[in-house]
């Protein structure tokens, strides 16, 4: 079996590669400082990503599979990936606000539809389990 390096050319692509990999580390990195996160400041976005991460590893999954797609109620025309446990099936959706590959914001949809239909996806795991989405 040949493994393919991956090129990782933006701050997008950095970001879908480290959560994928549940590189909670790299996923700090390539983040701004300064900017926030399903408002949360950075710090306390990347505590509760992290909190995802463990309950993602707890139920056997060692990465993520990244399923494109789209918010499907509140604005059509942002995209994002959901991101789908290796063994549990379990997954969360994660809307990428972009501007010239560029992250803005990163923030869980609610109501998500994915390219792909036939997922077969299991529980939701939540970066902010004290979220109340109306949907």
């Amino acid at each position: 079996m040949q493994l393919t390096e991956n090129k990782i050319s933006n701050q997008t692509q950095a970001i879908q590669y480290f959560i994928e990999k549940m590189d909670i580390e790299m996923v700090d990195a390539f983040l701004d400082n300064d900017k926030t996160y399903q408002d949360f400041e950075k710090y306390l976005f990347i505590s509760k990503l992290q909190q995802a991460f463990v309950i993602f590893a707890d139920l056997g999954d060692t990465h993520l599979f990244a399923v494109e797609g789209s918010c499907n109620s509140c604005d059509k025309t942002k995209t994002g990936y959901t991101f789908i446990g290796n063994n549990s099936n379990n997954y969360m959706s994660i809307i990428f606000d972009t501007a010239d590959n560029k992250i803005n914001d990163l923030y869980e949809c609610s109501d998500f539809k994915n390219k792909q239909t036939n997922l077969n996806l299991k529980e939701r795991i939540y970066i902010d389990n004290e979220l109340t989405l109306p949907f």
